[in-house]
């Protein structure tokens, strides 16, 4: 059980389509480059094929829009961008995360100390 919570807690999935959209709105990107900075995060995704299923859902959303992109070598590839609404929810998530990121501070706070006690 305990190896449940902390899979979830490590793996928020809930999380993901908000930071690919955060992501995207840094710059556009193609789905390895995004599993690769979603791993640089900390966001654990069970594959890379895993990000494109997130990226079809925020696609048919209209939250994104794709790209085929054609290159000199190599495979042509999709690049994905948000779209007008995509950039209203990114503004959004942005002053939503950071409430989320005050209130989580707090909670963490005072078990920080007990915490790093009990493992000493």
């Amino acid at each position: 059980m305990v190896e449940s919570f902390v899979g979830q807690v490590h793996r928020p999935r809930p999380l993901v389509p908000a930071c690919l959209l955060l992501l995207l709105a840094e710059h556009s990107g193609h789905g390895y480059e995004l599993f690769d900075r979603l791993q640089s995060l900390g966001l654990q995704l069970s594959t890379r094929g895993s990000v494109y299923r997130y990226l079809r859902m925020l696609e048919a959303a209209d939250l994104v829009s794709s790209e085929l992109e054609t290159r000199e070598s190599g495979p042509c590839r999709i690049v994905y961008r948000p779209t007008a609404v995509g950039s209203e929810v990114v503004h959004r998530c942005s002053a939503s995360g950071g409430q989320l990121l005050s209130v989580l501070k707090e909670l963490l706070a005072p078990t920080r100390g007990a915490v790093v006690s009990q493992s000493s």
